[in-house]
């Protein structure tokens, strides 16, 4: 492998760890906030809609990802 290809392929890896972070670290920094000053019953709520919002990002970064043509 060429200098550039290392080089590319190491911003390619930062590039997508980046993009995931920016996917999920808002999700996890302000559910971790909201279960630290929730009651009990406010806190079965946001498990809640911690687990839909998961299955939301789950979605989204699978149609990130092309596993075929668009042709």
């Amino acid at each position: 492998m060429s200098e550039v290809t290392k080089k590319y392929t190491a911003a390619y890896i930062f590039f997508g760890f980046l993009s995931f972070m920016a996917n999920i670290a808002p999700l996890i920094y302000y559910f971790i906030l909201a279960m630290m000053n929730a009651t009990v019953e406010q806190k079965v709520v946001l498990g809640g809609m911690f687990t839909a919002a998961a299955l939301i990002v789950g979605i989204n970064m699978l149609f990130k990802c092309h596993f075929r043509s668009a042709i």
